[in-house]
């Protein structure tokens, strides 16, 4: 009875361990890792943001951008030093993967007729423009003023280079079908943009926190 209670209370005593992580918790081998692993809501949040991953990755030509992002980001994930940096981390990773995946990935505008068809494909490009906005302008308010410029003359190129290649591919055919080519250019410049603001580099253009807001026509 004493050997028996013993052994109950030595395994009372070990370390709970999260299961919820997507990696084995078994081989973590960094600090961040076993934190991860030892705490449930961020064993959650990296479930969730691997499931957000895989999702995001299956949108037409992003595989590349998004793998490429995703570890620039675990890099930074892995540079936090407590857990509030984590759980932020983890929080605004999963923000941008579900925002990619719910623009880029395909869904049901291909039903119905041609008019809803159009509308559906509409609402869409507006969701994915204003992202867009919201993205460019995040970048340009953290961006170091010397390089501000540069950023502009990028997005404007861009924006003329996205609307004559859609353009010149659909609208002599029918101008409606310009805008599914525009959703999936979008996806891509925004998957640059993440990759971009995310990399941890040196000799990178570095981010400052200045007031002020951009532009995107």
């Amino acid at each position: 009875m004493t050997t028996k209670l013993g052994v109950l209370l030595g395994l009372l005593a070990l370390p709970l361990v999260a299961h919820g992580a997507s990696f084995d918790c078994g081989k973590a081998s960094t600090r961040v890792e076993n934190l991860v692993c030892s705490d449930d809501e961020l064993s959650k949040q990296d479930e969730l943001v691997a499931k957000a991953y895989e999702r995001a990755r299956a949108a037409p030509g992003l595989s590349g951008q998004i793998t490429r992002t995703q570890r620039a980001w675990l890099a930074r994930r892995n540079a936090c030093r407590d857990r509030a940096c984590i759980r932020a981390a983890y929080a605004s990773r999963l923000k941008e993967l579900q925002n990619i995946s719910q623009t880029g990935a395909k869904d049901d505008c291909d039903s119905g007729g041609t008019s809803e068809m159009y509308s559906c494909f509409s609402e869409r490009l507006q969701d994915s423009e204003d992202q867009l906005t919201n993205l460019y302008n995040k970048m340009l308010t953290s961006i170091e003023s010397r390089y501000r410029d540069r950023l502009e003359k990028s997005q404007d190129t861009w924006l003329e280079y996205r609307n004559a290649q859609c353009a010149f591919r659909f609208a002599a055919d029918d101008p409606r079908r310009e805008i599914p080519c525009r959703l999936q250019m979008n996806e891509q410049r925004k998957a640059f943009l993440l990759e971009e603001m995310n990399q941890d580099c040196n000799g990178c253009i570095s981010f400052t926190a200045p007031s002020q807001k951009g532009r995107q026509r």
